[in-house]
């Protein structure tokens, strides 16, 4: 329903807006993993919390922090490619993280999406002065 009312189709332009959209619907599609999870023994729960904490949770925190840090600054957060690239990066780790949850090697790459993502959002914190 909130991503219906915020009307994302009506935002062109804003990457940063469409960025906390698809927070919102890693959030509803992981609640639905977790349900699938209680009723079929073909997911863990693990991976559904996965993609709570890693897709939902992820995406929503980095691009409310970069937003806030560009606000606060003064700066655009719809001009900074950086905000859509920590979603791909976190969206791509959590992607992987549900589809091989127990495999070694994608654990490893989601990982690693997930440190450059964070890597992301320290260099906005250091390009962007403090107010």
């Amino acid at each position: 329903m909130r991503l219906a009312r915020w009307r994302l189709w009506a935002a062109t332009g804003r990457p940063d807006l469409w960025c906390l959209g698809i927070g919102y619907g890693w959030l509803a599609a992981a609640l639905a993993l977790l349900a699938l999870s209680w009723v079929t023994p073909l997911l863990a729960q693990g991976t559904a919390t996965h993609a709570i904490t890693v897709g939902a949770l992820g995406t929503l925190t980095t691009g409310v922090v970069a937003r806030v840090r560009l606000n606060r600054a003064r700066q655009d957060p719809a001009a900074t490619r950086t905000i859509p690239l920590m979603a791909l990066l976190i969206g791509t780790a959590a992607l992987v993280r549900v589809i091989l949850p127990a495999h070694a090697p994608a654990l490893a790459l989601a990982s690693g999406l997930w440190t450059l993502a964070m890597a992301a959002l320290v260099v906005v914190f250091l390009r962007v002065p403090a107010r």
